[in-house]
């Protein structure tokens, strides 16, 4: 099987979580760690790649900043007792990136007329994936 650009994304911050031992809850099912160790962000930023080529965030600072605020909403970080700052720096030093003044970005998402359109790209974005792969394995 050839591992695509996604995959190797998803290993790479499966291996940072289980390296740091950070606790990754599901949005949905809510499971969590069995052991229920929680590690800082800080800690999960100091895994990251030093390497400013590594991974890059190449869509807005916008996008990113609504993906950090609904990460950060739905406790999916150390149950949920880590402030948005701290998320915000984890993920600077991860994308080496400067997202400057998030809260002011945030007020600005609220005034759209629809406040969550990067997570509703993304949503689409996975489904249209999923149907793909049901069409190619199971639609034959």
């Amino acid at each position: 099987m050839v591992e695509t650009e996604e995959t190797l994304l998803l290993k790479k911050i499966l291996a940072i979580l289980e390296g740091t031992g950070m606790q990754a809850m599901h949005p949905v099912t809510g499971k969590e760690d069995p052991m229920g160790r929680v590690v800082p962000l800080p800690a999960l930023a100091a895994q990251c790649s030093p390497d400013p080529t590594a991974i890059q965030w190449t869509l807005s600072k916008t996008d990113l900043i609504e993906l950090i605020y609904a990460l950060h909403n739905s406790s999916a970080f150390n149950k949920g007792k880590v402030t948005i700052a701290h998320i915000v720096r984890a993920f600077e030093q991860c994308f080496h990136i400067r997202l400057g003044n998030t809260s002011m970005t945030f007020q600005e998402i609220l005034r759209r007329k629809s406040s969550t359109v990067f997570l509703d790209r993304l949503k689409d974005n996975l489904e249209l994936h999923i149907e793909r792969i049901d069409e190619k394995h199971f639609k034959k």
